[in-house]
C-alpha cells in the first residue's frame, strides 16, 4: 500500500472472512467507525482507510492505491473527500472515469453529504444516507453491498455497546462554534485526544489543548466537538 493512505484500524483477522475497506475523510470519521460497527456485527472484517490526497501525487495514482484495498471498497462521499489536496472537480471527474469507472465491482459507496460533489461520483452509485433512521440507513448500507439486510437476532448477553448513529447528535448542544470548512490536518493530535478521553474512567476524561496564542487550539477543538460530538450525551461549548 501507499503511504498515502493511513490505516487506522482493522478486526477480525481470518482469510475467510468477507472483507471491506472502509475509505473515508478524516471528517467522516464518525460515519466510518458507524458503518464499520454495523458490518462487524454481521460477521465481515473490516478495514479502515483514512483518505488522504497529496498535492504531489497524481490523483489517479492515489485511486489505483486504494484499488489495491482488501475486499470490496466502501467510498463514504462527502464534500470533504473531494476537498482534500485540495482538488477540483475536474480532477476528480477525469479521475474517476479513468480508474473507476472500468471496475465498478470494486467500488461502493455511501453518500452523508446534500453539497455537490464531482459529476462522475455518479460512478460509485452512491446511496443516500442523510435524512433518515438508522435502521434505514444501515438496511440501505447493507443493500449497496449486497449483503442481508434482515435484522440481526437479539443478543443472550445484553445489547451491544458501538457507536451511536452520526446524524443523532447529543440532545444537549450549546454554543459550539461554526465548523471551519477549511479545517485541515491534525489528525494526530485529534486521534490522541480521542483515545485518551476513551480510555479514561467515567466522569474522569480531560485533556487539555497548550500553546502559544493563534496556533489554532481553538479550531482543534471545535474539529474535535464536530467529528465525535455523536458519541456523547451531552456537548456544551464553555
Amino acid at each position: 500500500m501507499s503511504g498515502t493512505h493511513t490505516p487506522v484500524g482493522s478486526t477480525e483477522k481470518g482469510a475467510r472472512k468477507q472483507t471491506v475497506t472502509i475509505s473515508f475523510a478524516g471528517f467522516n470519521r464518525a460515519w466510518a467507525a458507524w458503518i464499520g460497527d454495523r458490518l462487524e456485527r454481521r460477521g465481515l472484517r473490516v478495514v479502515y482507510l483514512r483518505w488522504d490526497s497529496p498535492s504531489e501525487v497524481p490523483l489517479e495514482d492515489l485511486l489505483r492505491d486504494l484499488k489495491l484495498a482488501e475486499g470490496r471498497i466502501l467510498i463514504i462521499v462527502s464534500e470533504w473527500y473531494f476537498q482534500l489536496g485540495p482538488r477540483t472537480h475536474e480532477e476528480w471527474n477525469a479521475a474517476l472515469r479513468k480508474v473507476v469507472a472500468p471496475e465498478p465491482s470494486r467500488f461502493a459507496a455511501v453518500s452523508v453529504t446534500t453539497n455537490t460533489v464531482p459529476v462522475a461520483a455518479a460512478v460509485l452509485a452512491a446511496v443516500d444516507l442523510t435524512n433518515m433512521g438508522a435502521e434505514e440507513a444501515e438496511r440501505r448500507m447493507l443493500d449497496r453491498l449486497d449483503l442481508p439486510t434482515a435484522p440481526l437476532p437479539g443478543s443472550t448477553n445484553g445489547p451491544r455497546r458501538g457507536p451511536r448513529f452520526p446524524a443523532s447528535m447529543p440532545e444537549v448542544w450549546g454554543g459550539v462554534p461554526r465548523r471551519n470548512t477549511r479545517f485541515t490536518g491534525r489528525e494526530s493530535l485529534l486521534n490522541d485526544a480521542y483515545h485518551v478521553l476513551q480510555s479514561a474512567e467515567p466522569g474522569a476524561g480531560v485533556v487539555t489543548l497548550h500553546g502559544m496564542s493563534g496556533v489554532g487550539k481553538t479550531q482543534l477543538a471545535a474539529e474535535y466537538v464536530y467529528r465525535f460530538g455523536s458519541e456523547y450525551d451531552v456537548v456544551w461549548w464553555v
